[in-house]
């Protein structure tokens, strides 16, 4: 799914739900609970996982864990949320 949900009831940190446009070639997770928001992303062609949150404010790298060929990030959604 290209969107994230809110909810204006405080059980999500996020309250309007907006669209996200992401490229194919990249995998992002976000964390939403009623007192944190975080996202993470890598791309497939890339060996580099970004993530930020709600605590600390910025996009940061966060690693080069990656798996894959030449540890480029394969595809799984799973790896976005590993080291973030």
């Amino acid at each position: 799914s290209n969107s994230v949900s809110g909810a204006t009831d405080g059980s999500l940190f996020v309250k309007n739900s907006f669209q996200i446009k992401c490229s194919a070639n990249t995998v992002v997770n976000i964390l939403d609970d009623a007192s944190q928001v975080a996202v993470c992303s890598v791309s497939k062609k890339g060996k580099t996982k970004f993530g930020g949150s709600s605590e600390g404010g910025a996009v940061e790298a966060k690693g080069t864990g990656c798996t894959g060929g030449a540890g480029k990030c394969t595809g799984d959604a799973a790896v976005a949320n590993t080291g973030c």
